[in-house]
Parts: structure tokens; sequence; C-alpha cells
């Protein structure tokens, strides 16, 4: 980073608490003028002010000033809900006076001109970076007929200035584009509908339909927060802007060049110290927020194992990958993968050591997959084991120095049987230290599950370590740990497994 930018990153954080030093200064002022650089580079700029009325006015002139077809898309708007025929008309004439924000972002109208800048209202496809602040150049607009006859745009085509966004929706229409021969930076947009209750104690609401834009050549300060923008134009105005609002729109700018401020630059006054901003600041200070599984982490010397029913590895190894939690981990223990024979999923920095898998042609709800760090991979011995009957318990035996490690998953039903025939062949007397830990797929905190477990561990000497805690979003036990040492046990979080995934610390 340049030395300048550096400078005006500390600037800005000056700013915000309103103690600008005189070296602060230096960078506002050299971004500071009477009145708007006459410099063809300029045109994408957005414009920030302080009040509607002057964004309304600069985006108005702008239209004026550029030379392209033009149109106005009316709201398609259908009522529905039981009220009289008063209550309709005063519900009509409500939405029809709304402003923007308060129709879901779908204004009644709008200009549509090909050469004006536009924002998007609505989150249409946040995958796809479609959404509420994305803006660029409107280059194309497609019609159609209605039933009445009348021409009305159907699909706009927009060149938005962050070339990722709408790379899905470009994607789905390529072979439209190619036939068209449309420039493939260009991505289509059509309208939405959306339904409006404006009065809560009302049943009457309406179906709008229209583009989420807004024209963007000029914002208010308050509507431009959350963006990155390369080029920045921060009018002052007569009437001072106030600390919050001066620290947004000049922290608009992704770099020192791309800010100009037209106006006279004032500096904000001070934080006062009895402000609750002020407060919370030194609270801040004084007590650091701790994440809470910032410990999980931690280099502490523990061996870390780390088990979970994943509901597909297929689906969900990337979410794993990038999880630190998980790959801080020694082993991991990965319970029903859906694997087939031919799938073969890596984890940076791991080595797949057990890998049980179905042979059949479909995915099936099965499969145990075991990582270890690649330092471990030379002082691990691994095997399988496979139990079928009435159920199936599958997984993998690791062995490391005194301690053997199984990892395992149970198909659901699987009876009491097949898991006393289970316990029997891991011929538990001539291992010295044990931790069994998986999905058996039955809830260890129901009484009559309880029973039979603690009964059958007590025949071998172990004991069920997570007793009473859930490893599901169902407040159910099914993830158990058995095991006949000393070791840590606790739960991580999951968004996309009903399963949660549970951590094992061994000294």
């Amino acid at each position: 980073m340049r030395q300048s930018e550096v400078q005006f990153q500390t600037a800005l954080n000056n700013l915000a608490r309103g103690k600008l030093t005189r070296e602060d200064r230096k960078p506002f002022k050299s971004r500071t003028f009477s009145k708007m650089p006459k410099k063809k580079r300029l045109h994408k700029a957005i414009h920030l002010f302080s009040r509607n009325e002057d964004v309304e006015e600069y985006n108005n002139k702008c239209l004026k000033n550029i030379i392209g077809e033009e149109t106005i898309c009316h709201a398609s708007d259908v009522f529905h809900g039981h009220g009289s025929q008063l209550a309709k008309r005063q519900m009509e004439y409500t939405i029809n006076k709304s402003k923007t924000h308060q129709t879901m972002g779908l204004p009644k109208s709008i200009k549509l001109k090909i050469g004006a800048i536009y924002m998007v209202t609505y989150n249409v496809d946040t995958e796809d970076g479609i959404c509420n602040g994305a803006t660029g150049t409107l280059k194309q607009i497609n019609y159609g007929v209605n039933h009445k006859g009348e021409k009305k745009p159907l699909r706009v085509w927009i060149e938005f200035d962050d070339k990722s966004v709408g790379k899905i929706a470009r994607k789905k229409l390529k072979s439209l584009i190619a036939i068209n021969k449309i420039p493939n930076t260009w991505t289509p947009l059509d309208p939405i509908a959306l339904t409006i209750k404006i009065r809560k104690t009302s049943s009457l609401k309406v179906n709008r339909k229209q583009f989420p834009l807004t024209l963007a050549h000029a914002l208010t300060v308050h509507k431009s927060q959350g963006q990155s923008l390369k080029q920045v134009v921060v009018h002052l105005g007569k009437r001072r802007m106030s600390r919050e609002q001066l620290y947004v729109a000049c922290s608009r700018a992704t770099s020192l060049r791309g800010l100009f401020i037209i106006g006279t630059f004032k500096e904000p006054t001070p934080i006062p110290k009895t402000s609750h901003l002020r407060t919370e600041m030194k609270r801040w200070k004084n007590h650091k927020v701790v994440p809470k599984f910032k410990k999980l982490t931690e280099d502490n010397n523990q061996l870390k194992i780390m088990y979970h029913n994943v509901q597909s590895l297929r689906k969900h190894h990337n979410l794993i990958r990038n999880d630190k939690i998980f790959t801080s981990n020694d082993i991991l223990i990965l319970g029903e993968t859906w694997n087939k024979d031919t799938d073969n999923i890596e984890i940076k920095g791991f080595h797949n050591i057990v890998n049980i898998t179905t042979s059949e042609r479909k995915h099936k709800p099965q499969g145990v997959s075991i990582y270890v760090k690649k330092g471990l991979k030379n002082i691990i011995t691994a095997d399988t084991l496979s139990l079928e009957g009435k159920g199936r318990i599958q997984g993998g035996i690791l062995e490391y120095k005194n301690l053997s490690i199984i990892g395992l998953y149970a198909k659901p039903n699987t009876t009491k049987e097949l898991w006393k025939n289970f316990f029997k062949n891991l011929e538990l007397s001539s291992r010295k230290k044990v931790i069994i830990v998986g999905d058996f797929n039955i809830d260890s905190n129901k009484v009559n599950t309880k029973h039979f477990l603690n009964k059958l561990l007590q025949k071998y000497k172990l004991k069920l370590q997570n007793k009473g805690m859930s490893s599901t979003h169902s407040n159910t036990n099914l993830t158990c740990v058995v095991t006949n040492t000393h070791i840590t046990t606790g739960t991580y979080n999951s968004f996309f497994s009903h399963h949660l995934p549970v951590f094992i610390h061994k000294a």
C-alpha cells in the first residue's frame, strides 16, 4: 500500500472520532475543490449528497445530458385481500405516494435511459452479486406488447461496475447472448414481483411488478453505506455534514485519488465525552470480545480429534476445508459421507487413511472417511471395520502410540444384538486406552437407550463421556463418545448438517 493511502486510512479513522491531527487534515485538503474538476474521467463517479432533494436534482440533470433511448416503466400493481372499495382506494393512494424504501425497493415508475447509471434496490440474487447496492450502466432495453397493445420494457441489460456481478445470470443466457451478439459483460435483469403490505392491521396487500432499480448518478450518504466506489464526489453543501455522515461519505472511496470533495471542508467536532459511543469504545478496550471457539484453534500439545456426520462430504467438503476449527485438528473422522468408490476428496494438509464407500451406482447415506495431519501419517496405523446383520456398523480403527481410536457410523435401527457383537469383536481387553466416537444413531439421552448403553459399556469398563449433551439441532445425542481414558469433549456449530461436530481433546 502506498504511503499516501496509509495516511488516508489513518485520517479516516481519526475523522470518525473527530480527532484530526495536522497530518490527518492534509489528505482531505488535497482532495477538496471549490467546484467540480473538469475531468472527463469523472463521468462514472458517484456523487453523494446529504439531502434527497439534491440527489433527485442531480440525477435529473444527468439524465438530460445523456443522449440515448429513453422510456418510463410504470409498475404493475394488483391488489389482494378483503376490504371496502374506500379502503382499497386509500391503499392505492398510499402506495402510490410511498417512498421506494417503503415498497421493498420497487418504485411506482422509473425512467430508463441508455447510458444512465443505476443501482439495484433489492437482493435479486445474492450469490450472483445482483443485490441491493450493486451499480452499473444501462446498455439495452428489450420491449414487448401487453394484452392492451401497449409497448412495455420486458428486460434491461446492465454492465455492472464489478465484472463479477451477474456472472451466473450471463452464463444461463449464454446462447441468447451469442445469437443476439450481446457483449458478454452485459447482465440481463427482468422485473420482479413482490407482495407489499402497507398497514399491519389491514388484510389488503399489493403485488407489485417492477424493475428493482433506481438512478444512481447521485445517492444520499445514507444510501451509500456499505459500498466501495472507485470514484466518489462528496458535495458538502451549505449545511454542515455531521461527523458520521462525513466519515461514511469519504470512506466510500477505495483510494485517496478517487475522492473528490466539493465545497468547504470543515473539521467535525470530537465525540462528546458523555456520548454512548465513547462509553462503548472505552468498554471495548477493557472487555475484549473472545470468540467462543478460540480454544479449539490453539496449539496446546494435545491430540485433537473432530467427529462430524457431514450428511454428504461431496456437497460440504469446501466448507470443511475452509473452516479453521476443522483444520486445526489432528484427526478428522467424517461420517455419512455418501461417498462412492470413485470419490477421492482431498483436504489440504491432511492424508486420507480410511475411506469406506459404497460400490453401488447411487450415492447412499453411509460411509466413513478419516483424515490425519500429514505429520502424523507415518506414526498412525489404520484398519477398517464393518459389521452387518440387522443394521450396519462401519468405520476405522487407528492405532496411535498406546491409544486406539475407533471412528464409526451406524445405520439407523441397528439392533442391540449387532451392537453387542460389535463391542465383542473389538477385543477391548487387548487395548490399553480406547476412544470410540461416532454417530450411533441411537439417542443416548433417552431412558431406555441410556439403560442399554450403560449396561453394555460397564461390561467393558467403558463410560459415555458426553452423557446428557446434545449433538444435533433437535437436542438429541446421536453422536456418542465412549472411552476408558481421560479426555475433554464438547460440540462445535454446523449450519450445513443436522448434526453438530463433536471435538475430543486428549492430553
